[in-house]
């Protein structure tokens, strides 16, 4: 990217192939080896010595590549390639499915135009890389865009500079810095804190969107897969010529390019849904409740707990802390809601969402909603990082988690903490869930990889499968979440007409600005936009 940049007649193409080839590789090839690996394993409950052989050569062929061989000299790769062959050849004759598994989903310039021709959308694929001086030597960081926009039979493919990462990380740091200030307002300060919001996404909306405005005209939809930092940004919220993206576009974000191109890996029926947890105590038996249009034959939800730890700051470990009760919360009446519509829901609350009850409801449905606390904790801020690492150092993607019932009450290991992390959910299979839904704080963020986007909870149902995962971005007031929540899932089962995740989200949304407006003359940023849809899969209506 770097060398064609300084090139006097740069090939736009030839950047935006290896951007296709390389953006998401490592969720993609995470996927590869959760899916073969349960088809190895489980059939005979330990691997092949052959799949143990094979992991290893694949690795030592990474390192080749990376250039991170251990000491000795650099690996024969030739013959690596020839036992990885081998292996895989004596695996698949094995296991029949394993090579349909192993296929990574490719994408293409022509797929993806061809995918966002049907839409009636554009795709802004932003990419954070180290620009090169001529010299060699480096220089700053940089982001760029790549815009492909449906143009005749066709589509436009451009190129632009966005700006020094440093310039923009700034810029996202004022945003996070007034959003963060405005979800946590009190009487007389809410109004300068959405003023700074406000101007603070007028400043981003200006770079990300303002230089293709005028070739927008015509599109309903704008596809973001966005880089580094620009996944802390709600782009619905972004502003230009006064108004809220949203109310020109439907947005969806994409973790990578391919997932323009890749299908849904199974159909869901039912739905499950959570809320109303205690947290402070952990069923020896614990009970669904069935649901119909009428409601759910659940208990009583318990009275709230009184806990000081009501709300938690940004950049704190989220392990070891106790956490305070959100009842009452929408999940019953959104149960009762997805059960006019839908047979086999379910429900859980009170102390009967374990991490294995919940892992275990959760598959085969077709809408997940989780109402309860979730938290990211950045690198570094956990005192007991030690339990999260491995040779590689911390997992990060057990820096994320839901919080589930009986988390003020651990018991003695992390199988039942109350905790369920991203990387436990990345290993569920969820292939047939078209959306789920976290009704809860910081489930959109995770540690930045550029090129992956954040590690964190989103990130991890998109692994497992699952179509449109609906995450938010900061704390979120109960009330408004609730709010949301009812709206979105009247519009998206609707039976006049089926609207995408993204455009019932919008719906929803829209629903949300305009009452706040009604009510209050504004509305609030920090009160309608922190969830956003995370598109990883299916994404034709």
């Amino acid at each position: 990217l770097s060398i064609q940049s300084r090139d006097a007649r740069p090939d736009v193409e030839s950047a935006f192939a290896q951007v296709l080839a390389w953006q998401g590789v490592g969720t993609l090839l995470e996927s590869i080896w959760r899916d073969t690996r349960r088809i190895v394993v489980t059939r005979q409950g330990a691997p092949p010595a052959a799949w143990v052989e094979l992991k290893a050569v694949e690795h030592a062929i990474g390192r080749g590549l990376l250039g991170t061989a251990a000491a000795g000299g650099a690996p024969d790769m030739a013959a690596l390639q020839t036992t990885r062959t081998r292996l895989t050849g004596d695996l698949e004759r094995a296991f029949p499915t394993l090579a349909a598994a192993r296929a990574p989903g490719r994408a293409s310039r022509v797929s993806v135009c061809r995918a966002l021709r049907a839409s009636k959308a554009a795709l802004l694929d932003f990419v954070v890389y180290q620009r090169l001086e001529a010299t060699g030597v480096e220089s700053v960081r940089t982001y760029d865009v790549f815009a492909l926009i449906p143009s005749g039979d066709d589509c436009t493919l451009t190129r632009r500079a966005v700006g020094s990462a440093q310039g923009v990380d700034a810029e996202v740091n004022d945003f996070r810095d007034a959003v963060a200030a405005a979800s946590r307002c009190g009487e007389g300060a809410c109004a300068s804190a959405d003023a700074r919001t406000r101007a603070a996404m007028t400043v981003l909306g200006e770079r990300l969107l303002g230089p293709f405005e005028p070739s927008l005209k015509g599109v309903a939809e704008i596809w973001v897969v966005p880089d580094g930092r620009l996944g802390e940004v709600p782009f619905a919220a972004l502003l230009h010529g006064g108004r809220f993206a949203i109310e020109s576009w439907v947005i969806r974000a994409l973790p990578f390019p391919a997932a323009a191109v890749l299908a849904a890996g199974g159909e869901g029926s039912g739905a499950f849904v959570a809320g109303d947890l205690d947290y402070g105590s952990l069923s020896q038996a614990p009970r669904l409740a069935s649901c119909d249009g009428r409601g759910c034959d659940n208990d009583p939800a318990p009275p709230p707990l009184e806990i000081a730890w009501a709300r938690r700051a940004g950049g704190v470990c989220g392990y070891g802390g106790m956490w305070t009760s959100l009842i009452p919360t929408e999940a019953a009446p959104v149960a009762t809601l997805l059960a006019q519509s839908l047979k086999g829901v379910v429900l859980a609350t009170g102390d009967n969402a374990s991490e294995d009850v919940v892992a275990a409801a959760l598959t085969g449905k077709r809408f997940v909603h989780l109402a309860t606390h979730g938290f990211f904790s950045p690198p570094g801020t956990c005192a007991r990082s030690a339990d999260l690492t491995d040779e590689r150092g911390v997992d990060p993607m057990r820096l994320s988690a839901l919080v589930l019932s009986g988390a003020n009450a651990p018991g003695p290991t992390t199988a039942r903490d109350g905790l369920l992390t991203a990387r436990d959910i990345a290993d569920l299979s969820l292939a047939g869930t078209e959306v789920v839904a976290l009704s809860a704080c910081e489930t959109g963020r995770g540690t930045n990889l550029t090129g992956e986007g954040a590690l964190g909870l989103a990130r991890a149902f998109g692994v497992a499968g699952v179509g449109t995962t609906i995450a938010s971005l900061w704390e979120v007031p109960n009330a408004e979440s609730s709010e949301l929540f009812t709206e979105f899932y009247a519009r998206l089962l609707e039976p006049s007409g089926r609207l995408s995740p993204a455009a019932a989200l919008r719906q929803a949304q829209l629903t949300l600005i305009a009452r706040l407006r009604a009510d209050e003359g504004e509305a609030p940023i920090a009160r309608w936009a922190a969830f956003v849809p995370l598109v990883a899969r299916n994404l034709t209506p």
